[in-house]
């Protein structure tokens, strides 16, 4: 794998962070409007009439069945973007250094380099090199590895 590759997958890892934290936003939503699909079969009393359905507790059922079947279905994505990603973050969290800290707090928490810089005290262009110097010792590292 050249460089130029090597510094490619760590753009997918932060793309599959970025789809992985609306995925975890989806499943929130989810859950919440299970919660609430719970409790939206309850009759109000409190009305001149008792509200008619044919079958509230089949509606009920039928869209709680589809929540689980939407977060089967994102948790099993979730899971295959961990699983993508978990070579290059466990060399992430191997890099030593300020350095270490400017590839984790860009690749993983998704931030962009101005925050980095921010969250650091650096300028922004500081960070940039300490980045790519970073990269550079992951990908020999990451060559070692392979070579042993």
């Amino acid at each position: 794998m050249t460089f130029s590759q090597f510094k490619l997958e760590f753009d997918i890892v932060r793309d599959n962070r970025r789809a992985m934290r609306s995925i975890m936003r989806e499943l929130q939503t989810l859950s919440d409007d299970r919660l609430s699909t719970v409790g939206s079969g309850a009759i109000d009393y409190s009305k001149e009439r008792v509200q008619a359905s044919h079958d509230p507790d089949n509606a009920i059922i039928n869209t709680l069945a589809r929540i689980d079947k939407d977060t089967d279905r994102l948790k099993e994505k979730l899971r295959r973007l961990e699983d993508a990603n978990e070579y290059y973050e466990e060399l992430i969290y191997s890099a030593d250094g300020i350095g270490g800290e400017v590839v984790r707090l860009y690749v993983i928490e998704g931030l962009a380099m101005r925050l980095v810089a921010q969250h650091l005290h650096y300028s922004p262009a500081h960070c940039w090199k300490l980045h790519g110097i970073t990269l550079k010792q992951l990908y020999e590292k990451s060559e070692q590895e392979v070579k042993t």
